[in-house]
Protein backbone atom coordinates (compact mmCIF):
# COMPACT_ATOMS: atom_id res chain seq x y z
CA UNK A 1 0.00 0.00 0.00
CA UNK A 2 1.14 3.27 -0.92
CA UNK A 3 0.08 5.39 2.37
CA UNK A 4 -2.68 5.76 4.73
CA UNK A 5 -4.43 8.39 3.21
CA UNK A 6 -5.64 6.12 0.04
CA UNK A 7 -7.10 3.60 2.41
CA UNK A 8 -8.91 6.56 4.61
CA UNK A 9 -10.07 7.96 1.45
CA UNK A 10 -12.01 4.69 1.03
CA UNK A 11 -12.88 4.12 4.44
CA UNK A 12 -14.89 7.85 4.32
CA UNK A 13 -16.09 6.30 0.82
CA UNK A 14 -17.28 3.10 2.37
CA UNK A 15 -18.98 5.04 5.22
CA UNK A 16 -21.22 7.63 2.87
CA UNK A 17 -22.16 4.26 1.00
CA UNK A 18 -23.83 3.26 3.98
CA UNK A 19 -25.76 5.82 4.97
CA UNK A 20 -29.28 6.65 3.16
CA UNK A 21 -28.26 7.20 -0.50
CA UNK A 22 -28.22 10.35 -1.70
CA UNK A 23 -28.02 11.75 -5.09
CA UNK A 24 -24.25 11.45 -5.66
CA UNK A 25 -24.54 7.49 -4.40
CA UNK A 26 -23.52 6.02 -7.59
CA UNK A 27 -20.79 9.27 -8.58
CA UNK A 28 -19.10 7.64 -5.09
CA UNK A 29 -19.69 4.15 -5.79
CA UNK A 30 -17.92 4.95 -8.99
CA UNK A 31 -15.32 6.28 -7.46
CA UNK A 32 -14.32 3.59 -4.98
CA UNK A 33 -14.48 1.29 -7.91
CA UNK A 34 -11.75 3.40 -9.27
CA UNK A 35 -9.73 2.34 -5.96
CA UNK A 36 -10.46 -0.79 -6.44
CA UNK A 37 -9.78 -1.28 -9.91
CA UNK A 38 -6.79 0.43 -9.73
CA UNK A 39 -4.11 0.78 -6.65
CA UNK A 40 -5.86 -1.87 -4.53
CA UNK A 41 -6.82 -4.25 -7.44
CA UNK A 42 -4.12 -6.64 -7.07
CA UNK A 43 -4.67 -6.74 -3.40
CA UNK A 44 -8.41 -6.45 -3.22
CA UNK A 45 -8.49 -9.20 -6.26
CA UNK A 46 -7.02 -11.75 -4.57
CA UNK A 47 -9.18 -11.41 -1.32
CA UNK A 48 -12.62 -10.85 -2.60
CA UNK A 49 -15.39 -12.57 -4.61
CA UNK A 50 -16.90 -9.49 -5.91
CA UNK A 51 -15.17 -7.92 -8.47
CA UNK A 52 -15.98 -4.28 -9.41
CA UNK A 53 -15.43 -4.49 -13.21
CA UNK A 54 -17.81 -6.93 -12.79
CA UNK A 55 -20.85 -5.02 -11.40
CA UNK A 56 -23.11 -3.10 -13.93
CA UNK A 57 -23.34 0.81 -13.34
CA UNK A 58 -26.28 0.98 -10.62
CA UNK A 59 -29.41 2.88 -10.54
CA UNK A 60 -30.32 5.05 -7.71
CA UNK A 61 -33.25 5.12 -7.57
CA UNK A 62 -33.36 1.09 -7.40
CA UNK A 63 -30.68 1.39 -4.93
CA UNK A 64 -32.92 3.93 -3.05
CA UNK A 65 -35.65 1.27 -3.28
CA UNK A 66 -33.45 -1.75 -1.91
CA UNK A 67 -32.00 0.43 0.47
CA UNK A 68 -35.25 0.90 1.91
CA UNK A 69 -36.38 -2.53 1.56
CA UNK A 70 -33.68 -4.75 2.66
CA UNK A 71 -32.16 -2.47 5.44
CA UNK A 72 -35.10 -0.31 6.68
CA UNK A 73 -38.28 -2.09 6.36
CA UNK A 74 -37.13 -6.08 6.46
CA UNK A 75 -33.66 -5.89 7.87
CA UNK A 76 -35.08 -8.65 10.31
CA UNK A 77 -36.34 -10.79 8.00
CA UNK A 78 -33.15 -10.85 5.59
CA UNK A 79 -30.69 -10.68 8.53
CA UNK A 80 -29.93 -7.39 6.78
CA UNK A 81 -29.40 -5.04 9.63
CA UNK A 82 -26.78 -2.07 9.84
CA UNK A 83 -27.14 -1.50 13.49
CA UNK A 84 -24.01 -3.30 15.34
CA UNK A 85 -26.21 -4.09 18.29
CA UNK A 86 -28.76 -6.14 16.47
CA UNK A 87 -25.55 -8.32 15.42
CA UNK A 88 -23.67 -8.19 18.82
CA UNK A 89 -26.80 -8.27 21.45
CA UNK A 90 -29.72 -9.61 19.29
CA UNK A 91 -31.72 -6.02 20.09
CA UNK A 92 -31.51 -2.43 19.73
CA UNK A 93 -29.75 -0.20 22.05
CA UNK A 94 -27.74 -3.22 24.28
CA UNK A 95 -25.17 -3.18 25.37
CA UNK A 96 -22.71 -3.35 22.55
CA UNK A 97 -24.60 0.00 21.56
CA UNK A 98 -23.82 1.15 24.79
CA UNK A 99 -20.28 0.20 25.17
CA UNK A 100 -19.68 1.98 21.19
CA UNK A 101 -21.07 4.82 22.31
CA UNK A 102 -19.25 5.33 25.53
CA UNK A 103 -16.14 4.61 23.14
CA UNK A 104 -16.81 7.56 21.28
CA UNK A 105 -16.95 9.52 24.62
CA UNK A 106 -13.72 8.58 26.13
CA UNK A 107 -12.05 8.99 22.57
CA UNK A 108 -13.22 12.81 23.02
CA UNK A 109 -16.12 12.29 19.89
CA UNK A 110 -19.52 13.90 20.24
CA UNK A 111 -21.98 11.00 20.55
CA UNK A 112 -24.21 10.34 17.26
CA UNK A 113 -28.38 8.80 17.79
CA UNK A 114 -27.36 6.11 15.70
CA UNK A 115 -23.56 5.48 17.30
CA UNK A 116 -23.59 1.87 16.21
CA UNK A 117 -25.32 1.97 12.51
CA UNK A 118 -22.42 0.73 10.01
CA UNK A 119 -21.93 4.19 8.67
CA UNK A 120 -21.01 5.91 11.76
CA UNK A 121 -18.40 3.19 12.66
CA UNK A 122 -16.65 2.79 9.48
CA UNK A 123 -16.45 6.94 9.50
CA UNK A 124 -15.41 6.38 13.19
CA UNK A 125 -12.75 4.47 11.93
CA UNK A 126 -11.31 6.02 9.57
CA UNK A 127 -10.85 9.24 11.97
CA UNK A 128 -8.71 7.24 14.04
CA UNK A 129 -6.54 6.29 11.86
CA UNK A 130 -6.16 9.71 10.35
CA UNK A 131 -5.40 10.80 13.76
CA UNK A 132 -3.02 8.39 14.16
CA UNK A 133 -4.86 6.73 17.11
CA UNK A 134 -3.85 2.81 16.36
CA UNK A 135 -4.23 1.55 19.91
CA UNK A 136 -7.82 3.37 19.38
CA UNK A 137 -8.53 2.24 16.37
CA UNK A 138 -7.35 -2.00 16.80
CA UNK A 139 -9.79 -1.59 20.42
CA UNK A 140 -12.80 -0.01 18.11
CA UNK A 141 -12.43 -3.00 15.75
CA UNK A 142 -13.72 -5.21 18.09
CA UNK A 143 -16.78 -4.01 17.51
CA UNK A 144 -16.71 -4.89 13.89
CA UNK A 145 -16.88 -8.28 14.30
CA UNK A 146 -20.22 -8.52 12.95
CA UNK A 147 -19.22 -7.59 9.52
CA UNK A 148 -18.38 -10.71 8.33
CA UNK A 149 -21.72 -11.98 9.21
CA UNK A 150 -23.77 -9.71 7.25
CA UNK A 151 -21.75 -9.41 4.37
CA UNK A 152 -22.27 -13.84 3.82
CA UNK A 153 -25.94 -12.42 4.45
CA UNK A 154 -25.98 -10.26 1.41
CA UNK A 155 -24.13 -12.97 -0.63
CA UNK A 156 -27.41 -14.49 -0.94
CA UNK A 157 -29.54 -11.28 -1.98
CA UNK A 158 -28.47 -10.66 -5.76
CA UNK A 159 -30.43 -6.73 -4.83
CA UNK A 160 -27.21 -5.64 -2.58
CA UNK A 161 -24.50 -7.08 -4.24
CA UNK A 162 -22.75 -2.96 -4.58
CA UNK A 163 -23.24 -3.07 -0.27
CA UNK A 164 -21.55 -7.20 -0.49
CA UNK A 165 -18.81 -5.38 -2.92
CA UNK A 166 -18.39 -2.11 -0.46
CA UNK A 167 -18.24 -4.56 2.81
CA UNK A 168 -15.44 -6.66 0.72
CA UNK A 169 -13.72 -3.71 0.56
CA UNK A 170 -14.10 -2.38 3.70
CA UNK A 171 -13.08 -5.53 5.42
CA UNK A 172 -9.96 -5.09 2.73
CA UNK A 173 -9.22 -1.94 4.25
CA UNK A 174 -9.77 -2.96 7.85
CA UNK A 175 -7.51 -6.25 7.29
CA UNK A 176 -4.77 -3.64 5.34
CA UNK A 177 -4.74 -1.33 8.06
CA UNK A 178 -4.51 -3.38 10.74
CA UNK A 179 -1.27 -5.55 8.90
CA UNK A 180 0.23 -1.65 8.47
CA UNK A 181 0.09 -1.27 12.12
Amino acid sequence: MKNNQALIDCLDLCADLFAFPEQNWCERYSKLGEFANGEFAEFFDENSNVKFKDLKVPNLDEIISDYINFFDLNSAKFGTSLMAGIWLDKKMFGKNHDEICKFYEICGYKVEKNCDHISNLIAFCAILVENGETHKFNEFCKFLSWIGDLRVNLENLPNLVYFEFILCFFEFLIANLKDKQ
